[in-house]
C-alpha cells in the first residue's frame, strides 16, 4: 500500500522547477564528458582542436638548431 502525501501547490511547483533545471544539468554534464572521452583525437572529433579541453597548448615555438643536446664536453 502506497502512502499518500500532501504538500502545498507552490512547494510541489518547487519541486518540479528544481528537477526540470537538474534533468538540464545531467544533460549538459553527459555531453561534457562525451566531448572530455572522445575529443582528444581531432580526425575522429567534431570538436576544433582549439577547443579540445584535454589539448595542451604547452607547445614549444622554437625551431629544433640540429645540435645535439646537453652542456659543453669535457666539464662536469
Amino acid at each position: 500500500m502506497e502512502e499518500m502525501i500532501h504538500i502545498q501547490r507552490s512547494e510541489y511547483e518547487q519541486l518540479i522547477s528544481q528537477q526540470e533545471e537538474l534533468i538540464e544539468l545531467v544533460r549538459l554534464l553527459r555531453a561534457e564528458i562525451e566531448l572530455l572521452r572522445n575529443g582528444r583525437n581531432s580526425k575522429t572529433s567534431s570538436t576544433a582542436q582549439s577547443h579540445d579541453i584535454n589539448r595542451s597548448n604547452a607547445h614549444s615555438l622554437r625551431k629544433s638548431s640540429g645540435k645535439p643536446s646537453g652542456g659543453q664536453k669535457g666539464h662536469t
